[in-house]
């Protein structure tokens, strides 16, 4: 438990980084929120890390898996950030059952640019854009996602495609709930309302 000042770097297999609770457990990188670049976990080059219990707050970027297979994002919390709360250019990761909220002055809350990835069961709350995906064959499923300033889950780009959207709630967002962009994505059993 505590807060640590720092920043996180894991470029080995297997690890795990596991918290007491993400209410006391807590990374705040050293620098402001603004600065390009503050990371408060990296995951380079590695698979099967597991990060769990682990509190966010005041960093740039919250967590990013760069080449990072087969990973495991789950218990987290994730607050006051300037950017993203995860960017994952990753395969086969799970992000599951976090909390992240106030990142309305950032960018995407989630951002995959890898393919065959799953969110679920997390919560996105005021953020300036939910999830962002720019690739294929992802499942975004039990999630609630609301009151984000422009679009709850984006599918951006032509290669953004074969994804499936299921079962969530997304609410309250502003300028779209759910933005279909590339082919063949299924949105099915979701609450989707103003």
């Amino acid at each position: 438990a505590g807060t640590y000042a720092e920043t996180v770097v894991i470029d080995t297999e297997m690890l795990s980084l596991i918290g007491a609770d993400s209410r006391v457990t807590m990374i705040d990188p050293p620098g402001a929120k603004t600065t390009s670049g503050l990371v408060a976990i990296k995951v380079n080059s590695c698979t099967n890390v597991l990060i769990k219990n682990i509190g966010i707050i005041d960093a740039y970027d919250g967590i990013r898996l760069s080449d990072a297979d087969s990973c495991t994002i789950t218990s987290d919390s994730f607050s006051g950030l300037g950017n993203f709360a995860v960017y994952a250019r990753s395969m086969f990761s799970n992000i599951t059952n976090n909390m992240i909220f106030n990142l309305n002055n950032g960018g995407y809350c989630v951002q995959l640019d890898s393919g065959q990835n799953t969110i679920s069961a997390n919560t996105i709350d005021s953020g300036s854009y939910g999830i962002l995906v720019t690739t294929e064959s992802n499942v975004i499923t039990l999630n609630t996602i609301k009151n984000n300033l422009n679009i709850g889950v984006y599918l951006n780009a032509a290669a953004s495609y074969g994804n499936r959207i299921e079962t969530n709630t997304v609410t309250g967002n502003g300028s779209w709930g759910v933005y279909l962009a590339g082919p063949e994505n299924r949105a099915y059993g979701n609450i989707i309302r103003q």
